[in-house]
């Protein structure tokens, strides 16, 4: 526990410095919110968009007759797959009809049907 005299020289340091301890701890949210704009955050969405990239590499790859089956070696890729496919939908115009997962033995398989187009 912190004396009863160390706590009094806390709180009169306080009064006395609080601008400055307040001008520091704003100056250090600042820093690291530069640090995460700046390096962090645009590493991230690099690294997503390649992942999108890669995936949509491999689907073009797999069509055949109007569909394509991308396989995974475990359940928690394939659920990834199946979202980002969902991502690249939205963002690329490209329309699934239907996107289903399935186990085959021990890989996990997405069966991906494309809309005929019109």
């Amino acid at each position: 526990m912190i004396s009863k005299e160390k706590w009094t020289e806390i709180k009169l340091s306080w009064a006395r410095y609080r601008n400055e301890y307040l001008f520091t701890i704003a100056s250090c949210i600042v820093l690291l919110l530069g640090i995460w704009v700046l390096a962090i955050k645009p590493a991230i969405d690099e690294d997503h968009n390649e992942t999108l990239v890669e995936l949509k590499t491999k689907l073009l790859q797999n069509i055949k007759d109007n569909s394509a089956t991308l396989e995974f070696s475990n359940e928690n890729e394939a659920v990834e797959a199946k979202s980002n496919l969902e991502e690249i939908s939205r963002n690329d115009n490209i329309h699934f009809r239907n996107i289903k997962l399935s186990k085959n033995g021990e890989k996990t398989e997405i069966k991906v049907q494309f809309k005929s187009a019109k």
